[in-house]
């Protein structure tokens, strides 16, 4: 099997915060008005993927002053994700 799909951890890590009511302002940042963003001023990308069994993995990952809630305080962690791979 060979990997050919694209995993967006940042879209996800944003429609969290937005389905939890962060502000824009506060969210994971990018630049405006593209599809880019600059991992580096959220996360080092300490990347790591664990297979489960076909057709599922973990991947982890971290994120850095990532505010989650708004009243929560900013975290910087290591975060997982359950990816289900599909045709």
């Amino acid at each position: 099997m060979q990997w050919q799909g694209h995993v967006d951890l940042h879209a996800l890590e944003l429609a969290t915060q937005e389905q939890n009511g962060v502000p824009p302002k506060l969210r994971l940042r990018g630049i405006v008005g593209s599809d880019q963003c600059i991992r580096q001023w959220d996360s080092g990308d300490y990347l790591f993927l664990a297979p489960v069994g076909p057709p599922e993995m973990l991947v982890g990952y971290d994120v850095q002053i990532y505010i989650e809630h708004p009243s929560s305080p900013p975290v910087s962690a290591v975060r997982m994700a359950r990816v289900i791979l599909r045709d």
